[in-house]
């Protein structure tokens, strides 16, 4: 809900337990025995599946969830409703669970197409949280109080932590060595394109006026470009 601004703690934190149980599902999946009681048309080489690879994958969905909370605990300063928490929730567990389930049975040995999938992983949280994290610091200043951030990594892409979103996933699907897995970042992609997007954008029209029209007649939507 952009431009209502409440704590919405308890929403929060039914999020973050829904979250945490994803996590303990993806673990007892990839580094306990849940693999093996999945049904054989669901799991037919769970046995097989690469063991470091296992823990790579499990470290990604960590990693993912303490950013997660971050995200929401510290930058989310917008109300977020209980709709909007039991749907992000189970977006949650469609990432993890298909990342889990596709790469857990993976038997290839971990080699150079997975560090590069290790460092797009970490290229795209990076650029997420650390955008999230300077626009935060600039909001937070009194005398910033109704003006737009277009500085730092925002300077590149109006929605660069949206890039980041794609990055990571890009890199967390390449993880899994399964083409199927590459549907979770392009969802991503139609819904930042056709949905999260627009929205967002009428609002901080709306909200910023003349300010945000010259911003968004300089800058990339989505993609990020350096020439500027």
């Amino acid at each position: 809900m952009h431009g209502v601004y409440a704590k919405s703690t308890m929403a929060k934190w039914a999020w973050t337990i829904l979250h945490s149980l994803a996590i303990f599902t993806v673990g007892w999946l990839l580094l306990g025995s849940g693999l093996a009681h999945l049904p054989a048309w669901l799991q037919p080489d769970a046995a097989a599946g690469n063991h470091l690879r296992r823990w790579l994958l499990f470290c990604c969905s960590l990693v993912l969830f303490i950013r997660m909370i971050i995200t929401g605990f510290v930058f989310l300063r917008r109300k977020f409703g209980w709709d909007e928490a039991v749907v992000v929730a189970i977006w949650l567990w469609i990432i993890h669970l298909t990342f889990a389930l596709l790469g857990g049975k993976e038997s290839s040995p971990v080699g150079w197409v997975d560090g590069v999938a290790l460092a797009l992983f970490l290229l795209g949280s990076y650029l997420n949280t650390a955008s999230e994290w300077q626009r935060h610091r600039f909001k937070k200043r009194p005398e910033h109080q109704g003006r737009l951030f277009t500085d730092g990594w925002f300077r590149y892409s109006m929605h660069i932590n949206y890039f980041g979103d794609l990055v990571w996933a890009t890199g967390f699907a390449l993880l899994t060595h399964s083409p199927w897995a590459f549907l979770i970042p392009l969802i991503m992609l139609l819904g930042f394109q056709f949905y999260q997007i627009p929205i967002l954008d009428r609002y901080l029209s709306q909200r910023y006026g003349e300010e945000f029209e010259v911003y968004a007649a300089t800058t990339n939507k989505l993609f990020p470009s350096f020439k500027r």
